[in-house]
């Protein structure tokens, strides 16, 4: 999803033998990490999310963000593109026009960018046990 205000979902399939390199950024995108946070908060499957700086080795262009998503429960396809789509409109904001990002599906079972992101880097959204029940019932203050 390369430009701004306007996302585009695709499916990418990384070549075996390809060489990425996963970082950490020095500076974090605040804005574009509470944005999302909250928009994933308005998302209940969405457990935890991550954030990673990837680069093809074999191509000769700036990293990408990549965002790689936890969720709980299955979902329909429909429902994954909605989610990506928007969360790729919202991440489209807060990013320069030569900027883009990508989304990943992570499962914990599986190796490669998932274990990285799982067992080696801290989320920046993590859903707190209830917090999607205490979000939808109203709150009421009886002195």
């Amino acid at each position: 999803m390369s430009l701004p205000n306007e996302a585009v979902a695709t499916e990418i399939e990384v070549q075996s033998g390809s060489r990425i390199t996963l970082s950490q950024p020095e500076e974090q995108p605040t804005q574009l990490i509470e944005a999302l946070s909250d928009l994933f908060k308005q998302y209940k499957p969405v457990r935890r999310a991550f954030w990673v700086m990837a680069q093809d080795n074999s191509l000769d262009e700036a990293p990408n963000l990549l965002i790689g998503l936890e969720l709980s429960g299955e979902q329909t396809d429909n429902e994954l593109n909605m989610l990506i789509q928007t969360a790729g409109e919202v991440a489209c904001t807060y990013l320069n026009e030569d900027e883009s990002v990508d989304f990943c599906l992570l499962d914990e079972k599986e190796g490669g960018i998932s274990h990285y992101l799982i067992q080696h880097t801290q989320p920046f959204y993590q859903r707190r046990l209830g917090s999607w029940l205490r979000d939808t019932i109203p709150v009421i203050n009886k002195e």
